[in-house]
């Protein structure tokens, strides 16, 4: 019932606030919801989160500020806001491929031999917190987790209601990566007024070369197959040797 409730609210595009609002008369006019969702909560099994290895990266707004404090994007003498946005997720996929120390001490499971990157949510929770401080003065405003009516994409970058960009982040380890391209972005870019470009941000964490080109070239068969306008953009986010081990 509870999900049902958030369900129509998002698609009738409600605010948070008056979600909850449901929410309350519904418990309040239901004499049994109370105890039934007690007793589901107490017979729920859950695991205790990692703290530790942080897997969704809950940390990162403390830590990664430190690393992006030397990370500037030139923007001047660009006017056009699509060349802006391009340099600066452009900018992103180089901190990413060419910072081993980023990735191995927040985007990748620490206190192990063989480190694993942690999940998509941190990834993308690094985007956003790059994004915020390399955009400041650049009179775009930044959404996460846009909704467009057929769900939220990843981040929505806007100009007033003229102007807008989605970038779908995902993760080549997450089993419906190829669907973020063909499904998701297709059909949020379809679903929201004046998208001026779409971006695919495939961070490729694939420790098998084969698996890394394999993924690559059906994305690139995808774009082709159906003829898609999105940007694809591909980011080597695997920690690579040292140059004293090349």
């Amino acid at each position: 019932d509870i999900a049902e409730i958030w369900a129509e609210a998002r698609r009738d595009k409600l605010k948070t606030s008056e979600t909850k609002e449901r929410l309350r008369r519904y418990i309040y006019t239901n004499n049994v919801a109370v105890d039934v969702f007690t007793k589901a909560i107490s017979e729920t099994k859950t695991k205790k989160f990692d703290f530790k290895n942080d897997p969704n990266g809950l940390y990162l707004p403390v830590f990664l500020p430190k690393f992006l404090a030397q990370c500037k994007v030139d923007f001047s003498g660009i006017n056009n806001k699509l060349d802006i946005i391009d340099r600066l997720i452009n900018g992103f996929k180089q901190l990413l491929e060419n910072d081993n120390m980023l990735k191995r001490n927040l985007l990748y499971n620490d206190g192990t031999k063989n480190k694993k990157p942690r999940k998509e949510k941190a990834w993308q929770s690094a985007f956003k917190l790059y994004v915020t401080h390399v955009l400041q003065g650049a009179n775009i405003d930044v959404t996460p987790e846009f909704e467009t009516g057929v769900g939220p994409v990843d981040f929505k970058f806007s100009e007033g209601e003229s102007f807008k960009v989605l970038v779908e982040v995902k993760l080549s380890s997450n089993p419906k990566y190829a669907d973020g391209l063909s499904k998701q972005l297709e059909a949020y870019s379809k679903a929201t007024t004046n998208v001026k470009r779409s971006y695919f941000i495939f961070i490729d964490v694939e420790s098998d070369p084969e698996k890394s080109t394999e993924k690559r070239n059906k994305l690139l068969s995808i774009k082709n197959e159906h003829k898609l306008d999105s940007y694809i953009v591909p980011i080597d986010g695997t920690i690579t040797p040292s140059a004293s081990r090349l």
